[in-house]
Order: structure tokens, then sequence, then C-alpha cells
């Protein structure tokens, strides 16, 4: 099944990329017959001209809709997977806790990697670790950011944030598909200027982390460690 939904994302992927490609060409044809129309303005072929151009511009808004429906067609797959493996998820694994996954339940805490985000707010905390056990998200890692000195949940939440597109953008271009949660947790009475970043995905994201670390520690000033 998981091959089956890669398959069909991908094939909705390149769709969209050829019809980008053919909305970039229709609009440098536009251009070219601007020019050709100032220059024969006085010419007979001016309203055939004309006529091509409204032409071209119905072309163009049509490709435009198509890609607002593509785009469309896309979220609505994506969130009916999501609601169907949240569904059939409650099916399996009913003699199993996956005690594996300790999620904490504060949802605002936590970060989907190519999971919708809708899913993880609506769903039980049950549900999204059989959701993670479906995806075969059995990789779970720990990072510590030390020296970060805020009591804000909004800061934490927004380094949860970027940490989760940043490792979903890291991993475009890799030939198996990264999903994963992300949890973050706040700095407790014991280690009050550390926070906790927990990972249970289905690839390694150590060096991931390393790069992130790299990227936005200086502006951060942030000393990370790995645990």
């Amino acid at each position: 099944m998981e091959d089956y939904l890669v398959t069909i994302t991908n094939d909705l992927k390149d769709n969209n990329k050829k019809l980008q490609y053919e909305n970039e060409a229709l609009k440098q044809e536009i251009l070219k017959l601007k020019e050709h129309i100032k220059v024969l303005e006085n010419s007979d072929y001016i309203n055939e001209l004309e006529s091509n151009v409204d032409s071209l511009k119905t072309m163009l808004k049509n490709e435009r809709d198509s890609q607002k429906k593509l785009r469309d067609d896309v979220n609505m797959l994506s969130q009916r997977l999501d609601e169907f493996l949240a569904l059939f998820s409650t099916y399996i694994n009913d003699n199993e806790d996956n005690d594996i996954y300790d999620i904490n339940d504060d949802k605002s805490l936590l970060f989907g990697i190519n999971i919708d985000s809708g899913f993880i707010q609506n769903a039980t905390i049950k549900s999204i670790k059989n959701y993670l056990s479906i995806l075969k998200c059995n990789n779970i890692q720990t990072f510590t950011i030390n020296d970060f000195s805020t009591n804000k949940k909004s800061d934490i939440i927004l380094i949860g944030e970027v940490f989760a597109d940043y490792i979903r953008l890291s991993n475009l271009a890799n030939d198996i598909n990264i999903y994963g949660l992300v949890e973050m947790s706040m700095p407790n009475i014991f280690e009050q200027n550390a926070i906790s970043i927990k990972f249970y995905g289905n690839k390694n994201i150590e060096e991931d982390f390393i790069k992130f670390k790299k990227i936005y520690s200086r502006e951060l000033n942030l000393k990370d460690s790995i645990l």
C-alpha cells in the first residue's frame, strides 16, 4: 500500500511540474507576441495577432485553473489518505499498545514530516501511534538543545516547525520518502536551559540534525548535543 501511495504522489508531482513548464512557455509566447504587436501596430496583422494573444491568455488561464485543480486534488488526496489510514489504524494492533512510542498528549508540540497536521490534531494519541507503526517509523532519536534560555512555548513551537520543515525538505531528493513525527519538550525544573527534540521516523536523521545545528546555531547561539 505504501508503494502505491508513493507512486500516486510522485505522479501528481510530475504532472504539476509539467503544467508549470507549459505555463512558463505560454508566458514567454505571450511576451513575444506583444513585441510583434508593437512593431506591427499599423499592419493588417494586428487583429490576427491580438486574437492570438487573447487565445494564449485563455490557454494560460486554463493552465492556471488546471494547476489549481491539481494542487487541490493533491491536497484532497493527502487528506483522504490520512483519513483512511487513521480509520484503518483503529482496526489494527488492537492488542498492542505500541509502547515504543512515548508520545505526550500536548499536540501543539507535535509536528509531522509528510504526515498531515490535521490528522495529528484530530486523531487520538493511539491512532497516531498506530499510524507511525504503519509507516514503520521505528527509528527513535532524541536530541537536546542546550543553553536556550526561554520559557515561552511559542519559541519551542517555532523551533519544532522549522526543524520538521528542514528535515522534510532535506530529504526531498532521496529515493526513500521520509515519514516521521517531531515532538518538542519544554525545559524542565532540572534543565531549565535545555529543550528536547524527539523524533519518531522511518530513517536516521542524525546527520540532518548536525547540519541543522550548523545552520541555525550561529543565529540562535545554541550548543547542541545528541543523546
